[in-house]
């Protein structure tokens, strides 16, 4: 048995991030680990067996406390002893790095001007980033995203060999259940939706980076006659936008539910380094339409399971794919197959095994 520490900013339920972190330290805790979280706030039920140290840092700012957050941690490692350190967020004084997050010093470079380099915001986040990339640390990188790696080591010199490419993967309970037709029937029924309306499902939070916006637009643009069979559902936190074919759901613990009863999955990301609703809507025979820019967006189309919005991003490209989509329910019906059958020769329910036998040193 190992005493592992788990550490990342925030916990809430309803994150990729911190879903992938929950399924992890939920495995390895039933491997016969113990586990000790630290986290700035926790929301939500504490599973049995986790330990949860609360962390309450210095800072006006986020960068502040993320700063606060990282030396207050890198203290308490100091005085106890762990065998292995997990970090979800950047810090120093970590074994394993879980790479969520895009590459911070490149997009300070593209998307900043040159003074923003002069703020403590820049000098925090890119110290923390260089406290795991850098080529004197020891870190161990586990990445989700492969088109990343090469980005990192072109700003930071990283040697390849503390890089661990990971298999996708989702939690078991977004397999598509037995009863997915009794599922959607009553959930349209409860809802007031006729069974020929079209539901296209959005599900992030972040609105404006997860594309809520195109989303919008790509609607508006329908058909009058399609749209007015056709409705948005979003699911996530955000700011909300009053359109009469849109429903906010805010977070939801029944998403199985809203997987089986829309007819497609919209997932325009400005930026998404991985995208886990997109592996389980494959799971759940849901077909998709993506950005190309997201880090799972090759699987859809590998499984032919919906259909790629090409880089450079064009709005009306797609407003024209989810036309295309939503008119052809023969079109519809070959991506659901297909999704299905990706699944059936593809593991996509081993990814928490897969981080704890790489934590345990045992690949």
């Amino acid at each position: 048995m190992m005493k592992l520490a788990f550490c990342l900013f925030r916990y809430y339920p309803y994150g990729g991030l911190e879903r992938d972190f929950l399924q992890i330290a939920k495995m390895c805790l039933a491997r016969g680990h113990e586990i000790h979280v630290f986290t700035m706030s926790w929301e939500g039920e504490i599973p049995n067996g986790f330990h949860v140290n609360l962390i309450k840092p210095f800072g006006f700012s986020n960068a502040g406390r993320a700063k606060s957050f990282a030396n207050h941690v890198s203290r308490y490692l100091k005085k106890q002893k762990f065998d292995r350190v997990i970090g979800f967020n950047r810090m120093p004084n970590l074994d394993f790095y879980f790479a969520g997050d895009p590459c911070f010093a490149k997009t300070a470079h593209e998307k900043h001007p040159v003074l923003f380099k002069l703020l403590p915001r820049y000098r925090i986040y890119a110290s923390l980033e260089n406290s795991i990339f850098s080529a004197e640390s020891k870190t161990q990188i586990l990445l989700l995203n492969p088109s990343h790696l090469d980005i990192f080591r072109e700003h930071y010199k990283t040697p390849k060999k503390r890089f661990t490419l990971l298999a996708p993967g989702i939690s078991e309970d977004r397999r598509r259940p037995l009863n997915q037709t009794e599922i959607r029937e009553q959930f349209r029924k409860k809802h007031d939706v006729p069974a020929n309306d079209k539901i296209i499902l959005m599900v992030g939070s972040d609105f404006k980076r997860k594309g809520v916006d195109r989303a919008l637009l790509a609607f508006d643009a329908l058909p009058d006659n399609l749209k007015d069979s056709t409705r948005l559902w979003i699911i996530g936190q955000g700011q909300p936008i009053t359109h009469p074919r849109v429903t906010y759901w805010g977070t939801r613990d029944d998403i199985v539910n809203f997987y089986a009863t829309a007819d497609c999955l919209l997932h325009v990301a400005y930026q998404e380094t991985a995208g886990m609703v997109l592996l389980e809507s494959l799971a759940a025979g849901l077909p998709v339409i993506v950005t190309q820019n997201c880090g799972y967006a090759p699987y859809i189309q590998k499984a032919s399971a919906g259909m790629i919005v090409p880089e450079p991003f064009s709005q009306e490209t797609l407003n024209q794919i989810l036309a295309k989509v939503l008119s052809e329910e023969d079109v519809l019906a070959d991506y659901r197959q297909n999704a299905l059958n990706f699944c059936k020769t593809h593991n996509l329910f081993h990814f928490a095994i897969q981080i704890a036998m790489i934590i345990e040193g045992k690949t």
